[in-house]
């Protein structure tokens, strides 16, 4: 922009209605408000009319500021396409009318993501990635408390978050033949493939039925189909556990509420909550464990259930949370899961423990 189409980013302000706190102040970030609501991550410096999200990496000057905020362009779309930036250039002439702010509103974007690529390039992919990471010693100690042995760890492929490497990790799969495109947690920015980035965590991966890809039954690891984040620490309004996505992001991919399955199917096999709980009941009482994100997650549980039928499995044990039985919401979405379970042929047992332990994994532990 020449310096005579200087606008300002106090007039451009104005314009938005939003409050002016100072020569430098933050506000929520567009991108990243569906995420985290209450987070001002995106900083405005009056002075030099720029702005930048050190979250999602947004930036540029007043034009870039007020096209995003009001249409949710971002900066390289208003680059490629002269008349929009013509547009916002007129708009923002226009003479401002006061300096009352006025409620933060969140711009409509387009949707930009994929659809989940085949779940054997997934876990190609998947498998690959966490090979370039590490589980932080934090993190291991969490898992042991846990009850989870050394040789359990390391064969489920646990690892810590990553805090660089975003742009060089996809590069590195990419040579290694790694198809990112339809795989959650990975999107483009400026062309160049990238992971999303996220606090701090780790990784617990979702894998589906191995036998339904290897009737040789040599592995007991299924291919990882999404990848679930433990975070280490939450805000009071916000949940522990959450699918590693890139919804809505340029060449992104959301996560499905993906079932999690370890261990050989059997006869007999406990239905839980959870693919790190899975984990921990299957490392107690070597029994096959399916997994779902939650009690009520089992739009996508159907084709597990065929699967296992075909495998033999008659006998489904339910082992879901003690606090279900004092939540009625919750007691109506078991309901209708073990109505789903009897309608392809399954007997269904609830597993009961003393109620002072919360999970089914926390009682065996003890």
């Amino acid at each position: 922009m020449a310096q005579s189409e200087k606008i300002g980013m106090i007039k451009t302000l104005v314009n938005l209605g939003i409050n002016i706190e100072g020569a430098a102040f933050n506000i929520p970030c567009p991108v990243c408000l569906s995420e985290r609501p209450k987070n001002k991550t995106l900083h405005i410096d009056t002075e030099q009319s720029v702005f930048r999200c050190p979250r999602c990496e947004s930036s540029g000057s007043e034009i870039h500021f007020y096209g995003l905020m009001k249409y949710g362009y971002t900066k390289e779309y208003i680059k490629e396409n002269k008349d929009v930036f013509v547009k916002l250039l007129k708009e923002l002439k226009g003479k401002a009318t006061d300096l009352k702010g006025t409620e933060f509103k969140q711009p409509v974007f387009e949707k930009k993501d994929v659809p989940p690529n085949s779940i054997e390039e997934r876990g190609k992919t998947y498998e690959a990635f966490l090979k370039k990471i590490q589980l932080s010693d934090t993190h291991y100690n969490n898992l042991i408390d846990r009850g989870l042995r050394e040789s359990d760890i390391f064969e489920n492929g646990y690892a810590s978050t990553p805090k660089m490497g975003f742009a060089k990790i996809p590069s590195e799969l990419r040579k290694e033949a790694c198809d990112l495109l339809g795989v959650p947690g990975f999107y483009k920015k400026n062309e160049t493939w990238t992971l999303l980035r996220t606090n701090s965590g780790f990784f617990i991966p979702a894998r589906d039925i191995s036998i339904n890809r290897d009737s040789s039954l040599q592995n007991r690891f299924g291919y990882i189909q999404a990848m679930q984040i433990r975070y280490d620490t939450i805000d009071d309004d916000d949940v522990r556990y959450k699918w590693w996505s890139t919804k809505d992001f340029e060449s992104g991919c959301a996560a499905l509420t993906y079932p999690h399955f370890v261990g050989y199917p059997e006869k007999e096999i406990i239905l839980t909550e959870g693919p790190l709980k899975g984990d921990i009941i299957y490392r107690f009482s070597n029994t096959p464990v399916i997994a779902i994100p939650g009690v009520g997650s089992i739009s996508n549980l159907p084709p597990f259930l065929e699967l296992l039928w075909k495998l033999g499995v008659r006998v489904i044990d339910t082992a879901f949370d003690m606090d279900y039985v004092d939540n009625i919401n919750v007691q109506d979405s078991y309901i209708k899961l073990v109505l789903m379970l009897m309608e392809y042929g399954f007997i269904v047992k609830r597993l009961l423990w003393d109620k002072k332990y919360k999970g089914y994994d926390d009682f065996l532990l003890k």
